[in-house]
């Protein structure tokens, strides 16, 4: 749904092109490479497993000396929780679950909310996923939720039923390095949603 990554660049490189190379977080498995020119208009490149890049970089004077961090972590995952309510229209989060068909209309609606915001330095990642991906990306999500949050406790089955509570959803959302709790495509349906 999108991504931001701040880069601290010296100044003789204002003028330059930068090259990239994605990954999925915690693995090797190769998306997608290329150059990225500073201050331009949004350059789109082509994913190795389907889907496409977007970005765009904008240059602002740095706020915070390299090497440090631009907000707390708990900054961050309050920032995370207040996007995902916004872009799923939340009113009782202890109410609400997530489908395929809401996950893939937040994804539609996290594009139009990056093309709005192209003032700040960021990298946009966006992707059309099929229904049937969406189906696959909810579930996997369950299933790693449950991985994840209910160790010590008696295992239980993951239904094949393509829902997920919206807490879990959240907590899978603010995980690191979720496209490592699986492989193949389904990697990089997670590293795309994420």
């Amino acid at each position: 749904t999108g991504g931001e990554v701040l880069l601290h660049v010296p100044r003789s490189m204002l003028d330059k092109s930068i090259p990239f190379d994605v990954q999925t977080a915690g693995s090797a498995i190769h998306i997608a490479s290329g150059m990225m020119q500073l201050n331009s208009e949004r350059q789109q490149w082509t994913l190795d497993c389907g889907g496409f890049l977007e970005s765009e970089i904008h240059v602002e004077k740095a706020k915070t000396p390299p090497g440090t961090m631009r907000r707390a972590s708990t900054t961050t995952r309050a920032r995370i929780v207040e996007r995902l309510e916004r872009l799923f229209d939340v009113k009782d989060g202890a109410a609400k679950v997530v489908m395929p068909a809401d996950l893939g209309l937040a994804m539609r609606n996290a594009g139009v909310l990056n093309a709005k915001s192209s003032k700040r330095q960021s990298t946009k990642f966006e992707s059309r996923l099929a229904p049937e991906d969406l189906d696959e990306v909810v579930i996997e999500l369950k299933r790693i939720s449950q991985k994840t949050m209910a160790k010590g406790k008696p295992r239980k089955s993951v239904s094949l039923q393509p829902v997920i509570s919206w807490s879990s959803f959240v907590e899978c959302m603010q995980m690191e390095n979720l496209p490592t709790f699986t492989s193949g495509h389904a990697a990089l349906h997670l590293f795309i949603v994420q």
